[in-house]
């Protein structure tokens, strides 16, 4: 063999090599790349769900007051028609109730 064509033999060893190290370097940097996208994602779908949850939530909640409102309404004016009674009208229902059980 002559010298020119180990030289040759050389240099393309020699850029074969670096090819190798370019494409192990990309591979390296794409496979970042790819973690940094799928990190995002995750993160994204992460932020959608907590946020859908808080919606979610947030009209459960306004839905079971707007159930309850009606209800919660009733005992109050009860409440307020039980504490109103003078202590005469008392007094007369707790001795209708005890002549009751008496007889």
């Amino acid at each position: 063999m002559s010298k020119d064509a180990i030289l040759q033999i050389h240099d393309a060893e020699e850029k074969a090599r670096e090819i190798l190290g370019n494409a192990e370097k990309n591979k390296l940097e794409e496979l970042e790349n790819f973690k940094r996208e799928l990190n995002s994602r995750y993160d994204d779908a992460i932020s959608k769900a907590k946020a859908e949850k808080e919606e979610i939530l947030a009209t459960a909640e306004k839905e079971a007051e707007d159930r309850s409102r009606p209800i919660i309404d009733k005992s109050n004016r009860r409440r307020e028609d039980i504490l109103s009674v003078s202590q005469d009208q008392f007094d007369n229902l707790v001795e209708d109730l005890v002549e009751r059980i008496v007889k």
